[in-house]
């Protein structure tokens, strides 16, 4: 691809009345659950802290997981001071402890590691974890990771291929097998999240359903809970982050259960705006976090203590709790701690120091883009099954890169306008380089954030300048969607595609090609493209969903 050359025009007057866009919404990348796909492919997920019972972890801004504190079983053997942190191992993107020693890691290739844990011995072929040797050293488990729960007894471990495994012992993790000795079992598959309880686990489908099992010692094989739709997490302080009907956040919810019995309560609204719930921690799309009080056994009613999300502090990206102290990161990489105060209640914070895991920029691709919307069948009654787009709608309403113009009617054969050709870009880049950023408009017209955003990055051409109302064409927007992804992201499938209307030599007609080529784009007959053509909706859906989703690319 040719080297893009920046241009620095003169914005037009911003318009008075502030707008929703209805046709375009994408939601930041922390919402992070997936679409049902075949085969289900769930990304490696980010988890940089840790927090056990005195034990501490954090991953480094370089990829480098460091550690401090006492380790319960076996470790260091000492305590370690936080100025004195001991590095375990590069190229870290998530790590686990449940507490009582063993702790889990995730390294970017998705492969997982045992550090301090002897549980994987004889379970994992070839794998032995030698305690006496140095039970800090990391041993490699297993690849094709997305993410792990850590338990006392048992831990889970969620393949990226959607399958859930148990490594446990006895009635711990999956006690209807009435095993003795240790094992390691596939106990679900298409899930998509999944959090460790004290006999089983919690898990998220790839419908978004909330599944469970082992809520008591003999528990049942996993099943559903509860009538919850659109769940995007789940914890084991039996809280759920459930999706909100249009907009990019959803709310926490909570539930009670009677491990006697097994039994579990009505959920019950906690806190909204929320893009990320943890064990008893959320934090909204502000950046704001939140800590929650429980109210014990009787939380959900019969006079029990109260149960609350109380607010701690603002500009997090990333949390975790442990069983007395917890960590966060802020956004711009700081890393504090929270502690109980000895008297009144409430949190004292304390800044431990500065360059850790940030919420921008730290983990780059097409895996960024998962979904925030279940697209149920006959979505839209102008979107049939047959239709040769009904795939691309569904793709772009379920990663939340189109909605319809109304509930029921999506409106294929539409034009888009150079504003929202703008917007869908700027999303697509933003997330596909994981960079956080906050399209808030704060006055004006209600494409100035993209605008602005796109500027920053060379991504407008001068004829789409003050030309935001009109519709888009079919140039500009390839033009857009090749500044939106790196090239290595558009691999060419069939290099000899050629079109009688577009040259070597014209502003667009290199990113014309290449998304061509890359099966992105196709064009309208008699070996022509029509660059000047406009962008109905549905065009705009299959560019988009192509550009994101290599399997649905031309070939």
């Amino acid at each position: 691809m040719k080297k893009r050359s920046g241009i620095l025009p003169t914005l037009l007057a911003a318009l008075c009345a502030v707008c929703v866009l209805a046709a375009f919404v994408a939601p930041p990348s922390a919402l992070t659950a997936w679409a049902a796909q075949e085969p289900l492919a769930v990304p490696t997920r980010k988890a940089p802290l840790a927090v056990g019972y005195q034990d501490y972890y954090a991953i480094r801004a370089d990829g480098v997981l460091v550690s401090w504190g006492i380790q319960e079983f076996g470790g260091f053997g000492e305590e370690v001071p936080f100025e004195k942190a001991r590095e375990l191992m590069p190229d870290a993107v998530a790590v686990y402890t449940s507490g009582r020693g063993a702790v889990l890691a995730v390294d970017s290739a998705g492969s997982l590691w045992a550090i301090n844990s002897a549980q994987f011995n004889d379970t994992v072929p070839g794998v032995r974890a030698d305690m006496e040797k140095d039970p800090m050293e990391p041993v490699k488990v297993m690849d094709g990771v997305a993410m792990a729960a850590a338990g006392q007894n048992h831990s889970l471990i969620l393949k990226r291929d959607g399958t859930l495994w148990v490594n446990g012992m006895g009635s711990f993790g999956a006690p209807w097998l009435e095993e003795t000795g240790s094992y390691l079992v596939q106990v679900m598959e298409d899930v998509i999240w999944a959090d460790v309880t004290a006999y089983g686990g919690y898990a998220v489908t790839a419908g978004h359903e909330l599944w469970g099992w082992g809520l008591t010692s003999d528990g049942r094989k996993p099943h559903k809970l509860l009538e919850l739709s659109g769940v995007l997490q789940v914890t084991s302080h039996d809280m759920a982050l459930v999706m909100d009907e249009g907009v990019p956040t959803g709310h926490v919810v909570s539930w009670n259960v009677d491990y006697g019995t097994g039994a579990v309560g009505e959920p019950q609204s906690e806190l909204s705006s929320v893009v990320w719930c943890g064990r008893g921690l959320a934090i909204q799309n502000t950046g704001a976090l939140w800590y929650h009080y429980a109210g014990g056994p009787a939380r959900m009613g019969g006079g029990g203590p109260r149960s609350e999300f109380r607010y701690v502090m603002d500009d997090v990206a990333y949390a975790a709790r442990g069983e007395v102290d917890s960590l966060a990161i802020e956004r711009d990489g700081s890393l504090w701690m929270l502690s109980p105060k000895q008297e009144g209640g409430g949190l004292e914070l304390t800044r431990l120091g500065g360059g850790y895991y940030v919420s921008a920029g730290d983990s780059v691709g097409l895996d960024n883009f998962t979904s925030t919307a279940v697209y149920e069948a006959g979505q839209f009654s102008d979107v049939k099954q047959g239709d040769w787009f009904a795939a691309n709608v569904k793709t772009a309403f379920e990663l939340g890169l189109m909605k319809g113009k109304s509930t029921s009617v999506f409106a294929p054969n539409e034009t888009i306008t150079v504003a929202e050709a703008i917007t869908v870009a700027t999303r697509v880049r933003d997330i596909y380089y994981d960079e956080g950023t906050s399209f808030t408009a704060k006055g004006g017209a209600w494409y100035q954030p993209y605008v602005d955003y796109a500027l920053d990055h060379k991504m407008l051409s001068n004829d789409m300048i003050g030309s935001y109302d009109e519709p888009a064409t079919r140039a500009q927007m390839a033009w857009l969607l090749s500044c939106a992804v790196p090239e290595e992201a558009l691999e060419a499938v069939d290099s000899n595609v050629a079109f009688s209307d577009v040259g070597d030599f014209g502003p667009y007609d290199d990113a014309i090609m290449t998304l061509a080529r890359a099966g992105v784009l196709t064009g309208k007959g008699e070996g022509r493209f029509d660059p000047e053509g406009s962008v109905l909706r549905c065009e705009a859906a299959a560019m988009l969903s192509r550009t994101v989703r290599p399997s649905l690319r031309l070939k």
